[in-house]
């Protein structure tokens, strides 16, 4: 910016730093109270998301489980850090919104489940998905 009236001074250079903060990463991991169960029995599940990137800060982190045949949700008992948290439930599979995650934290997602009493002898495997608002593929 030139002063007019001022030709001879060197122009005015205004700036306006901007920081670019890194984008967040996210690390999961599932875990049960039990190792083996009998038809009847009801187990706790933990799921833990971590944001990897220190000083980042994630926000909607979407948390989906789809319950196997043989397992059914115990009603009211998803919890976020040990909290009651709003879910989304529909049939077989529970969804939840972690609304932030900061760089380094984890968050912890537990739930209980019932262990059909007609439920076949064999492993049950309970697939939780986690999904980075920004990178969501």
């Amino acid at each position: 910016i030139t002063n007019p009236d001022k030709p001879e001074d060197p122009p005015l250079t205004p700036e306006v730093p901007t920081t670019v903060e890194p984008k967040g990463a996210i690390e999961a991991t599932k875990e049960i109270n039990k190792d083996k169960v009998k038809p009847g029995e009801t187990v706790t599940y933990t799921i833990n998301v971590k944001n990897t990137v220190k000083d980042s800060v994630l926000t909607d982190v979407v948390v989906t489980d789809n319950l196997p045949k043989g397992l059914t949700l115990v009603g009211g008992t998803v919890k976020l850090d040990g909290k009651p948290v709003s879910t989304l439930v529909d049939g077989q599979t529970f969804t939840l919104t972690i609304p932030t995650l900061k760089g380094l934290e984890t968050a912890k997602v537990t739930f209980e489940a019932n262990v059909s009493l007609d439920a076949k002898a064999g492993e049950l495997v309970n697939i939780a998905e986690v999904t980075n608002p920004e990178d969501p593929d």
